[in-house]
């Protein structure tokens, strides 16, 4: 798991998944077969244990894999399925299908507001809260809108095949 300060417990699973998109689109371009897999390695492990709840917490305990924040915010989700789908697409043999159904069926079900057009920003356990964990979700040109636009893009090169 990838910590937010070395030495440190805690851990914000969200990120080490947006950096394993990021790493995932770079190496679409150039790549790196040891990269790769350490990058696959992270995922994986991140959201088998990250997965908890509604979502994914802000926060978790490195030594227990327990969320530490009451907060689950809408990011991590739509980044997920987007790293989930490059992953796919880089390396067949990732063991990514079960993890990416979950991270949509959690992001459909738990975040998004068809009505609206927007996923709730952040909930707990139980609804929707106010909090404000990052950048709000009414930027499309972020966390959902490009994220979502990744995975839809890559999709289409999966079934290209």
């Amino acid at each position: 798991m990838l910590l937010n300060v070395p030495g440190d417990d805690t851990c914000n699973v969200g990120h080490a998944i947006e950096l394993c998109g990021f790493g995932f689109e770079h190496l679409q371009t150039i790549p790196d077969d040891a990269r790769l897999r350490k990058l696959g390695s992270v995922l994986v492990r991140s959201l088998k244990i990250g997965l908890q709840g509604p979502g994914i917490a802000l926060y978790l305990s490195a030594a227990t894999g327990k969320a530490t924040s009451a907060h689950y915010p809408w990011w991590p989700m739509p980044e997920a399925i987007r790293a989930c789908a490059l992953g796919m697409h880089l390396d067949p043999g990732l063991d990514l299908q079960t993890l990416w159904t979950r991270c949509d069926h959690a992001f459909f079900t738990d975040y998004w507001q068809a009505s609206r057009g927007f996923a709730f920003q952040t909930r707990d356990v139980l609804e929707p809260v106010d909090f404000v964990p990052a950048t709000p979700d009414l930027d499309p040109g972020y966390h959902t809108g490009l994220s979502l636009l990744g995975a839809t893009q890559t999709i289409g090169l999966l079934l290209a095949r």
